[in-house]
């Protein structure tokens, strides 16, 4: 996938993808294209059942929330593949303090791959 670094990026991808962005991570993209996501130090998204295909788009969003100290990934059904896929997006957030991922599903391969691109988070 495409890195997207700018606001009209990600604009751009949000409009392309808006039928397929679960409702409940719009308000998130939102946050982004008004520039308010700067101002955030934690990030929780609950309960919204990615599945296979929709985990694309946090792998989107994720990056654009760097600067956090907080994450909680909550409910999110991600399972191995899925969390296989954010741990490297969460391995690059330097400011993180705080990583709750409860009821993802994500199994021993899942934890393996979080366990591995934290490892050199400070």
């Amino acid at each position: 996938m495409r890195k997207l670094n700018s606001i009209i990026d990600i604009e751009a991808y949000y409009n392309t993808n808006l039928n397929r962005i679960p409702e409940k991570l719009k308000e998130f993209f939102q946050e982004v294209i008004n520039e308010e996501h700067y101002s955030k130090d934690e990030l929780v998204i609950n309960g919204i059942d990615l599945g296979k295909h929709a985990t694309k788009h946090l792998l989107v969003l994720l990056p654009l929330y760097g600067r956090i100290a907080k994450l909680k990934l909550a409910g999110l059904n991600l399972k191995a593949e899925g969390m296989r896929r954010i741990a490297s997006a969460i391995g690059k957030m330097q400011m993180l303090k705080k990583l709750e991922l409860p009821n993802n599903n994500c199994g021993t391969i899942g934890a393996k791959a979080l366990a591995g691109a934290l490892r050199h988070n400070p």
